[in-house]
This record gives C-alpha cells, sequence and structure tokens, in this order.
C-alpha cells in the first residue's frame, strides 16, 4: 500500500513527494484526503484527480525534487 511505500522511500533515502487533497468543493473526481505518492523518475502511485489539475500536481512535484524542496 501507499504507507509501504512511504516508509519504504525513508528507509532507503529515496525523495518522494506526497500530494494531498486537502479540500474539496463541487463534482471532484477525488475528495479531501485523497492521496498520490511521485518519485523523481516520475512513476506514481495513487490519484488526486486526473486530467489537467494532476498534471499541475506532476509537474510541481517533480520540480520539488529536482530542486531538492
Amino acid at each position: 500500500g501507499m504507507w509501504q511505500e512511504i516508509t519504504k522511500a525513508l528507509a532507503t533515502r529515496q525523495p518522494v513527494v506526497v500530494a494531498t487533497v486537502v479540500r474539496d468543493s463541487g463534482s471532484v473526481p477525488r475528495r479531501t484526503g485523497a492521496r498520490m505518492l511521485i518519485f523523481p523518475d516520475g512513476r506514481t502511485q495513487g490519484s488526486v484527480g486526473g486530467g489537467l489539475f494532476e498534471s499541475l500536481v506532476m509537474r510541481d512535484a517533480l520540480q520539488a525534487l529536482a530542486e531538492r524542496k
């Protein structure tokens, strides 16, 4: 599961971004609490909704990983 992946990344000192939906409104594909892991190689697990929104999350996550932020 997702927590096992996070634990493994921490144990191997592999950077990972955990994107979490913290608020939703209206008709959205994923509700508050939805999570997605993004790894430096572009691999992901989970989803925060797909489409353009998820693409923007991926872009920002990969940039943060590259800049070690």
